[in-house]
Formats: C-alpha cells, structure tokens, sequence
C-alpha cells in the first residue's frame, strides 16, 4: 500500500541527475553493515517495523522477510518514487516529512533510519518524535555518517577531496558529525541498553562504494557551496574512483540502537 502526505524541499532530491543511481549504490555500500547491526539487535518474527527515510526500500524488505507474515513493516520517503515496488500487504509505502507529519505513538517494536537525521535542521525534534514512536520494550536504531576516517585513510588526493566535500555538506545543511552526540542524546532521554557501533567502510576506486561518493560529490559541486578544490583536481579524483586499484575510506557510520523502558507497572 502506498499512501501520501505533502512533501519538503531535501537537497539530495530525487529530481537531481543520478538520483536512482545514488540510491542504488548507497544499499549496496552500506546494507550489509545494517543487517550485521540488525542481527545484533536481534529482530523477531511479529514485529511491526518503522523504517523511516526508507531510500529504495531494501532495509524495508529485508525487515518484511525477517518479521514474517504476521508481522509488519512501515516504509517512509519525502518522494516514494524509488518504493513503488516495495508496498505490499506486509509493507506500507508513506510518503511523509518527519518533521511536520505525525507518527503513532508507542507503535513499533523497531524504528530505523540510516543517513536521515543528519539531513534535517530539527533533528533533535525528529529524535524525540521517533522515540515516541517506540513501543515499550522496542529498539529506536539510528545510523549517522561521520567522516572523521577520511583525514587518515587512502591518497592524499582522495582525503583532500573528502575534507572538501564534508566541508560543502555542512555548508548545504548536513550535520557531518552529529552522529557523535547520540549516545549522550539517547541517554539524556531515559533510553537503555545502549549499544553504539562504528563502521567505515574501505572502498576500491571503481565499486559501487566509491561510486556513491562520486555522484554525491558531483552534486555537491554544483550546489551553491561547492568544493572548495580546484577543478583540475577534482577531475582528477573522479576518474581515479572509476578506476580500479586505489583503496580509499568512504563514508563512516555510527550505529545506535536502544530500549524505550517498560512500562511501568501498574499495582
């Protein structure tokens, strides 16, 4: 089922060239550390699932198969073009703004959502709504990006480029280390059992890992605080990421995930 509410502006939208494509190597690039930190948490036949943000919905589907045909999964986009075949009986397909449409409260036995928050000025607004969107007993699992790897690891070339990128996504509104600040925000409102896993993933020049960079930093030169890199350089590292045998970090993550407390009981 897909459903709609009214969309916002998002600067990674899905009318920007390479959109589909973007999407499409970012699961490839960063699905299997989702399910590896899903398995840890551990998800259980007969959950209903919030996957909000949910990209080109393979989070979605992989949720769907593990709750099983008594569970459910909820699907969120701001454009649900890349989830049309997503929706079905066991998912729902909404379009929707985390920051203006509202969640069901105490809903989910797992809210997720990977490379969002970072995205959105009222983050921290966002965060609370998400935790109300818990049940008691249920997990709120974030992963942020963090790019702190990128100063260290690979040619000069390829961590120069990624200071600059990093430096034209703050300036286009991206929080590049907000992800830092969730195990106190977590604590400050009262969640438990916290678990935090960092991830930065090694990629060869010319894989879909480096590929995403590429588009993403493309988009971001083109934007009114692009790289502050000089042209002849930055030609030079995009066709050093189409071509094989260069290894280079990517993009960091930092997975959390938490418990909503029980209930308290009533005597």
């Amino acid at each position: 089922m897909v459903s709609q509410t009214g969309a916002a502006e998002y600067f990674f939208r899905s009318d920007l060239p390479d959109a589909s494509r973007r999407v499409a190597v970012m699961e490839l690039t960063y699905d299997d550390t989702s399910i590896s930190r899903l398995n840890r948490i551990g998800v259980r036949t007969g959950w209903s699932c919030l996957d909000a943000g949910a990209g080109g919905g393979s989070i979605a589907r992989w949720l769907s198969e593990q709750v099983g045909p008594n569970g459910h999964v909820t699907a969120t986009e701001l454009d649900v073009s890349e989830l049309v075949d997503v929706g079905s009986d066991a998912i729902d397909v909404v379009q929707s703004d985390l920051r203006t449409d509202p969640l069901p409260r105490a809903a989910f036995d797992l809210v997720h959502t990977r490379l969002v928050l970072g995205h959105i000025r009222e983050r921290e607004d966002v965060l609370k709504k998400l935790i109300d969107a818990v049940a008691p007993g249920g997990y709120l699992f974030l992963e942020e990006a963090d790019w702190f790897a990128s100063a260290a690891l690979g040619p000069q070339l390829h961590r120069d480029v990624m200071a600059a990128a990093m430096t034209s996504a703050e300036s286009n509104g991206f929080a590049a280390r907000w992800g830092r600040q969730l195990p106190e925000l977590y604590r400050a409102h009262g969640l438990e059992n916290i678990v935090v896993d960092c991830d930065v993933p090694l990629h060869e020049s010319g894989s879909p890992g480096m590929e995403w960079l590429r588009i993403t930093f493309q988009l971001l030169n083109g934007s009114a605080n692009p790289l502050a890199i000089a042209a002849p350089r930055f030609e030079e590292w995009q066709r050093m990421a189409g071509r094989p045998g260069e290894w280079c970090a990517g993009m960091g993550t930092i997975g959390i995930w938490a418990q909503v407390p029980d209930a308290p009981s009533v005597n």
